[in-house]
C-alpha cells in the first residue's frame, strides 16, 4: 500500500514537514502576504500563495463567512468548542462581508493580498472577528480585502 499526498504538486512545497510547516505558520504567512511581501521570497509563502490561490481556498474562505453570519445570527451552544463570533459587530458588517464573499467567488488567482487579508480577518482568533474592537473594524477589513481582490486601491 502507498500513501499518496494528493496536493502535493499544487502546493509545491515537495515534503510533508515542508507543508506541515505552511500549516503550523500559516497565520504568520497570511499575514506577510497581506502586506505584500513577495511569495518567491521564501518557499513557504510560495506554497501559501497558491493555496490561497486555488478555488478550493477561496470556497472555504466564503464558506466560512457564510459560517461567522451563522454564527452571528445563531450562537453556538455553551458547550461548542467554536469560538464564538463577536455577533452584534459581524452582524453591522454584514453587507461588507457579503461583498468580500462574492469577491471572492468572482476573482480570479489574482489580487494575492486580498486573499491573505481575507484569510487573516477569517482565520485570526485575535482579530475583530473574534475579539473587542472598535465598531467598524470587521466592515473596514472586509472593504480593503475586497478592494484589493478587485484591483482597486485602498481609500486614504
Amino acid at each position: 500500500m502507498q500513501l499518496r499526498f494528493p496536493y502535493r504538486r499544487a502546493l509545491g512545497s515537495g515534503s510533508l514537514s515542508g507543508r506541515a510547516r505552511v500549516w503550523v505558520h500559516q497565520l504568520e504567512l497570511d499575514r506577510q502576504l497581506a502586506d505584500g511581501v513577495d511569495p518567491a521570497s521564501s518557499p513557504a509563502l510560495l506554497a501559501r500563495a497558491r493555496q490561497l490561490q486555488a478555488i478550493r481556498c477561496r470556497q472555504q474562505l466564503a464558506a466560512q463567512i457564510d459560517a461567522a453570519l451563522g454564527n452571528a445570527e445563531h450562537p453556538p451552544h455553551w458547550r461548542s468548542v467554536r469560538i464564538p463570533v463577536r455577533a452584534v459587530d459581524v452582524r453591522a458588517a454584514r453587507d461588507a462581508l457579503c461583498g468580500l464573499r462574492e469577491a471572492l467567488l468572482a476573482c480570479d488567482a489574482d489580487g494575492l493580498p486580498g486573499l491573505a487579508l481575507a484569510a487573516c480577518l477569517l482565520n485570526d482568533p485575535q482579530g475583530p472577528l473574534y475579539q473587542p474592537c472598535n465598531g467598524g473594524a470587521i466592515a473596514q477589513l472586509a472593504d480593503e480585502a475586497s478592494n484589493a481582490l478587485a484591483g482597486r486601491q485602498p481609500l486614504t
